[in-house]
């Protein structure tokens, strides 16, 4: 990695940290299928997107829509333990207990010791007192033991527009109390792969093509600057996870092993420059000394 890489992943990481922490709410959303019919997560989601309760921006995501490139890679990875790792890089889960994949996904985030306490688990209010495994098993532990969250839902009302504002503005409230007062550091920030999608996304801006191991080096090199364990396996799962996710929301797109951002992912990192980060000439002057570097 020469010089120029090495000092625009710097200046990157300098310029959106810690202008991009506030605010921001990542929601992990686990449940049926999203190309099912009657599927609860995908009503949640697009309602989710609409609303904007408390004043808080909230980012949700699909297992699914994250982990493909990671789990076609040849390596040993599984869903549950790429569920588990992403799950750690979120303010709170949201579980809607309606698949057997989602019953299992709520036994094993109600053993895991980070995930325990953030989770909101939305339940169809006629299984209140049902003598099932699911609701004498994880829902009662988590509602007496944890800080979890129990939200219960009329299914027969759930598209109505203003029962499922409500339904919302109760999960809104429930992650804002889980989230509380929270603070990002800037090691958790760097090691976060939906936060690093930040660092990905203004890389791209500055730098306008390249392929994934210089973007790996990049990041290693951050990693390595502040001393962060196991940098290269860091880089090696959270790069991909990153671009993936970038790539779905149409920021970046591939020209064969180069990757390069979009007209609407340049217009979301303009937005972000005007709207969050304070400094916005710093950005342009990236830029610059990028261009003056490379020619």
């Amino acid at each position: 990695m020469n010089s120029t890489t090495r000092n625009i992943a710097r200046d990157t990481l300098d310029l959106i940290y810690p202008s991009l922490i506030e605010k921001r709410i990542k929601l992990f959303i686990v449940g049926k299928s999203i190309n099912e019919q009657e599927s609860i997560r995908k009503i949640i989601k697009n309602r989710l997107l609409e609303i904007k309760a408390y004043g808080f921006d909230v980012e949700v995501y699909y297992p699914e829509h994250i982990f493909t490139d990671l789990l076609y890679r040849g390596k040993k990875y599984n869903l549950l333990e790429l569920e588990n790792t992403l799950a750690s890089s979120v303010e709170s889960v949201l579980i809607i207990p309606e698949s057997p994949g989602s019953f299992t996904e709520l036994g094993s985030f109600t053993n895991h010791e980070k995930l325990k306490d953030k989770l909101i688990v939305l339940v169809d209010e006629q299984y209140k007192n049902a003598n099932s495994f699911i609701m004498q098993g994880p829902v009662r532990y988590l509602d007496k033991h944890t800080d979890s969250i129990i939200i219960y839902y009329d299914l027969d009302n759930i598209l109505s527009d203003e029962y499922s504002k409500q339904i919302i503005k109760n999960i809104h409230s429930a992650v804002r109390k889980i989230v509380g007062d929270k603070k990002t550091s800037l090691e958790d920030f760097i090691s976060n792969p939906l936060e690093i999608k930040f660092f990905v996304l203004f890389f791209s801006s500055f730098v306008d093509m390249f392929p994934e191991p210089i973007l790996i080096d990049a990041y290693k090199y951050l990693l390595d600057l502040h001393n962060i364990p196991d940098s290269q396996k860091v880089a090696d799962e959270n790069i991909p996870i990153s671009l993936n996710i970038l790539i779905n929301d149409l920021y970046l797109k591939v020209q064969g092993y180069n990757y390069e951002i979009t007209s609407q992912g340049y217009a979301f990192v303009s937005g972000l420059v005007k709207k969050t980060i304070q400094h916005s000439t710093s950005f342009d002057l990236i830029r610059s000394n990028y261009i003056l570097d490379a020619y």
